[in-house]
C-alpha cells in the first residue's frame, strides 16, 4: 500500500464528524501530500521514498489530527444549530398557514389548559429560535476564538437536544389534549405531526448527540 494511503487511513481513523466535511478535509490533505511527493519525484527521488518523505513533512497523525478534529467539531455544531433554527422556525408556518390549507378542523373552544400550553409553546418557540440563532453566530465566532470553541460546541449540543425533546413532547401532548383527538388522529394530524415535527426533531436530536460525542 502506498505511504500516502496509509497515512490518510490513519488520519481518517483518528477523526470523527460529518462525513462530507471529513471527506473534504481528507481530500485537501491528499492533494497537499501528492503535490509534495510529485515535487520530490521530479527532483529524482523514487515514488515510494517521495511519498514517505511527504507524509513525514506533513506531520505525525497525532499532531495533525487535533486541528482537523476541531474543524469537524465546529462543522457539526453549526449543522446542529442550523437544524434547530430551521426546525423550530418553520413551525408557525406549518401549523398556522399550511395546515389550514390541508384540512379545516374544528375542535371547539380551547380549554384553559390548552390556552396556557399554547401560550407556553409560543414563548418557548421564540426562546428556542433566539437560542438557535445565537448558537449559529457563536459557532462562527468559535472559528476565530478557539478558547471558547469547546464551550460553544457543548452548549449547542445541549440546546439541540432540548429543542428536539421539547418540541416533540409538546407537539404530542397538545395533540393528545385535543377534545376530538380520535378523529384528528384518524384523519391527518398524526401523519402531519410525524412529517413536520417528529422526524425533523429526530434529525435535530441525532445531530445534537453527535455534537456532544465529539465535543
Amino acid at each position: 500500500m502506498r505511504a500516502i494511503d496509509v497515512y490518510l487511513g490513519e488520519l481518517s481513523a483518528a477523526l470523527r464528524g460529518p462525513r462530507h466535511a471529513k471527506a473534504d478535509l481528507l481530500s485537501e490533505a491528499r492533494e497537499g501530500l501528492m503535490e509534495t511527493a510529485e515535487a520530490y519525484v521530479a527532483a529524482g527521488m523514487s515514488r515510494l521514498a517521495a511519498e514517505r518523505q511527504a507524509a513525514e513533512e506533513f506531520g505525525a497523525v497525532t499532531v495533525v489530527a487535533p486541528g482537523y478534529q476541531e474543524e469537524l467539531t465546529l462543522v457539526q455544531a453549526r449543522r446542529t444549530s442550523l437544524l434547530a433554527l430551521i426546525g423550530v422556525g418553520v413551525q408557525p408556518l406549518v401549523w398556522d398557514v399550511l395546515w389550514p390549507l390541508v384540512r379545516e378542523v374544528s375542535v371547539g373552544s380551547p380549554t384553559a389548559l390548552q390556552a396556557v400550553l399554547s401560550e407556553l409553546v409560543e414563548w418557548l418557540g421564540g426562546l428556542a429560535i433566539v437560542g438557535a440563532a445565537v448558537a449559529v453566530i457563536a459557532c462562527g465566532i468559535g472559528v476565530r476564538l478557539p478558547v471558547i470553541r469547546h464551550h460553544v460546541v457543548k452548549a449547542t449540543g445541549m440546546l439541540g437536544l432540548a429543542v428536539a425533546i421539547g418540541v416533540s413532547g409538546l407537539g404530542l401532548f397538545m395533540t393528545a389534549l385535543s377534545p376530538d383527538v380520535t378523529r384528528l388522529l384518524d384523519f391527518a394530524v398524526l401523519p402531519w405531526l410525524t412529517a413536520f415535527v417528529l422526524l425533523p426533531m429526530a434529525w435535530v436530536g441525532r445531530s445534537a448527540r453527535r455534537c456532544l460525542r465529539i465535543a
